[in-house]
């Protein structure tokens, strides 16, 4: 699916957002709860009716929701009751954000969030930390996003609360759909479905169906796509859901168009637009003509997707929505080119920049670029079309450029001396490496004399002996394998060197990016977070400096056995205490992921090793085990000895790998690191130390492993 068709399934087939309520489940329609207001006798009950009409039209009328959110805001101060502060307060920012203004919504949302510490009002503590992950989801701030839905997922899961678990997992599918890992994202969703299928709660199991086909489209699976639209439509139809079955009816619309179903598309927008018109939901009529648009133009009747985006751009201008304004002139855009109306694209380009730079939605100054150029190339203006294009690639070009410096230059500042120690000790590195580099052409270039000298004499002697030509054939067969060998090394030392620099400018500054990042939500949210989360922040900071030191260990080790200081101390120990010292250095990492530690050695073992070599080994290849195991697995530890021998074998039940990547694990590069099932991150450093141990102490290791068997590291080292 190209770029263009995935902005278009944003447009017209937004995520629903879970906002679960405390409040008991209300059948009356908004009709019948307006018509009880007049009859209203107290503030309490103006609040409950102003209350419910405001969470029954967040998403499907957030401009009528905000006047009854506000009337709710007002009787909830006059009750004085901090549960209905809370409450009206959460309403309001969920309708915000429906709004398009997540800026005012976040206000609203630190108040419910300030009043939920204890008491009735507590019920809404949920809703106030999903919202905030909700805002900066709006933000595409991913990292803040994440924290947000998972300190909502700790809440509900320490308060046992099923639908609210169930609420969170959704909402971490979507944070992982939009961050590109699939897998995560179907992992949380089912997760999702499998308890709101428990709890019986149909219409947010609906939400679910809706969010996963949604992904499947995203992914060009589009039967698999329809398949869980109709699942979710049966439901929606059951319950009386009409908003919800309206988005439904639209995405499906979106998978048989992309079939080329076109006919039974149309059926399917036509059925949400009948729902839209007869219960009032203005907000989706330009999804509507849009659909119609998308859906003429690849028919190729341009005429009627014309009309049908002139029509979605009357209503969008009409509702204010400016991004609809943006997309639908995009696509007029491109009818204008195909039509050649020149003057129109001319103007529709200016109209574009303006509504770009009033709604803020830089990253689609690429897309204007795009286009303006086409427009110049078409009218024949190859010189400014030229000059456009350059302009375009440029500027993608800097994208990534700024945000770079956007991420980095509040640290700037922080680790100048660091940065200077660093580069001064990577020019160090580097000049060394010139040295050895001239070095190793000097003797390239004196080997290729020598044998220009010896093949003179070899040729003048030829006549005498062909027995002494024999042997010099081979002496410079022999003496070509050193080159190519001495190539080789140097073509191993590049490539350390290159993965060398990458662990210190990325893999170390990245987890020192990210303590910094907590550390610094620990100390502006310090007032806003109970014991309970500030621990949470706590844990997570402990086990990411832990992490690192491994890294900065991994990291010591490894130069001081380039630097020749590591040196063999071998002598007798007891196994058992080697394994037990080692697996309790790393229980917080295990119990973090819910991976048990099994130590299965012989207490009475005794062996013959290093004991800094083999703990290091061990704290290597258990950390690898522990990173690519699923939670409620095992990581077993075994020894085996003889009287010439000692065995060690850690097993674990994770992912495993394939016998190809197994064969890359012990060459003399440092292996490139794969994602864990956590989504962690490592340098590829741990296995490549434990291969220069094992090779130090005259030892062998091996790995057997399947895809999805789990892996078994054996190390075998003489006991002599």
């Amino acid at each position: 699916m190209n770029q263009t068709i995935k902005r278009i399934i944003f447009f017209i087939a937004p995520l629903l957002l879970l906002f679960p309520s405390v409040v008991s489940a209300q059948t009356d329609s908004i009709s019948i709860l307006e018509s009880m207001i007049p009859e209203a006798q107290s503030d309490r009950e103006f609040y409950d009716i102003y209350f419910r009409l405001a969470e029954k039209l967040y998403a499907s009328n957030p401009d009528k929701g905000i006047g009854y959110a506000f009337k709710a805001l007002e009787y909830a101060d006059n009750v004085g009751d901090d549960a209905c502060f809370a409450g009206a307060n959460a309403v309001m920012a969920q309708t915000l954000i429906c709004s398009g203004l997540p800026d005012s919504a976040m206000f609203y949302a630190r108040n419910t969030f300030n009043l939920t510490g204890q008491g009735k009002a507590s019920e809404f503590r949920f809703s106030a930390i999903n919202t905030m992950g909700n805002i900066h989801n709006e933000f595409s701030n991913w990292d803040s996003t994440l924290f947000y839905y998972k300190m909502a997922l700790d809440h509900a899961q320490l308060n046992e609360n099923q639908e609210n678990i169930a609420s969170a997992c959704n909402n971490m599918g979507m944070i992982y759909s939009d961050i590109g890992d699939v897998q995560k994202s179907y992992e949380y969703y089912l997760k999702a479905l499998k308890l709101f299928e428990v709890t019986g709660n149909l219409g947010f199991e609906a939400i679910v169906l809706n969010n996963i086909a949604t992904i499947n489209q995203q992914n060009e699976d589009y039967d698999r796509s329809i398949e869980y639209l109709k699942r979710a439509i049966a439901i929606n139809q059951k319950l009386g859901k009409y908003y919800h079955l309206s988005t439904n009816y639209s995405n499906l619309g979106i998978s048989y168009k992309e079939l080329e179903l076109y006919d039974t598309a149309l059926v399917y927008y036509l059925k949400s637009h009948e729902l839209n018109e007869k219960y009032g939901f203005n907000s989706d009529h330009a999804r509507y003509y849009f659909n119609l648009g998308n859906l003429y133009f690849n028919k190729g009747d341009l005429k009627l997707a014309r009309e049908h985006f002139d029509k979605s751009v009357e209503v969008t201008e009409q509702q204010g929505i400016r991004l609809g304004v943006l997309f639908n002139n995009l696509r007029l855009f491109d009818l204008d080119i195909i039509e050649k109306r020149f003057a129109m694209a001319k103007q529709r380009l200016r109209v574009l920049e303006e509504v770009i730079h009033e709604t803020n939605q830089l990253g689609y100054i690429t897309d204007l670029l795009h286009r303006r150029s086409t427009y110049y190339e078409t009218v024949g203006d190859y010189k400014k079309a030229l000059e456009v294009y350059k302009t375009y690639h440029d500027h993608v070009d800097s994208i990534r450029e700024l945000d770079y410096k956007s991420n980095v230059a509040n640290l700037q500042e922080k680790y100048e001396s660091e940065k200077k120690t660093r580069e001064n000790l990577e020019l160090r590195d580097e000049v060394l490496l010139q040295e050895k580099t001239i070095q190793y052409q000097y003797l390239l270039v004196l080997f290729v004399m020598v044998v220009l000298v010896f093949t003179l004499v070899i040729a003048a002697v030829l006549f005498k002996s062909r027995a002494k030509l024999s042997r010099a054939n081979s002496a410079l067969t022999s003496l070509n394998l050193k080159v190519n060998n001495q190539k080789a090394n140097l073509e191993v030392a590049n490539a350390t060197k290159d993965k060398m620099f990458s662990i210190i400018a990325h893999d170390l500054r990245s987890p020192f990016n990210t303590l910094l990042g907590f550390l610094d939500l620990l100390v502006s949210e310090y007032d806003d977070l109970d014991d309970t989360e500030k621990k949470n922040l706590l844990k997570t900071l402990n086990l990411q400096s832990i992490k690192t030191f491994g890294l900065l260990e991994n990291l010591l080790q490894w130069s001081m056995m380039q630097r020749g200081l590591v040196k063999l101390d071998m002598a007798n120990y007891n196994m058992y205490q080697l394994v037990t010292s080692q697996l309790n250095e790393l229980s917080h990492r295990s119990e973090t992921k819910n991976v048990e530690l099994v130590n299965l050695v012989d207490k009475s073992m005794e062996i013959k090793a290093d004991e800094v070599m083999i703990k290091t080994i061990l704290r290597n290849l258990v950390n690898n085990s522990i990173k690519f195991s699923n939670s409620g697995d095992q990581v077993k530890i075994r020894a085996v000895k003889n009287a010439a021998k000692f065995s060690l074998y850690v097993e674990d039940q994770g992912v495993g790998m394939t016998q190809k990547y197994a064969d890359q694990l012990f060459t003399k590069q440092i292996p490139d690191s794969t994602p864990g099932t956590g989504n962690e991150h490592g340098s590829g450093l741990g296995l490549r130390i434990v291969k220069d141990f094992v090779d130090m102490m005259d030892g062998e290791i091996h790995v057997d492993s399947s895809p999805g068997e789990g892996t078994v590291f054996c190390i075998t080292i003489n006991n002599q």
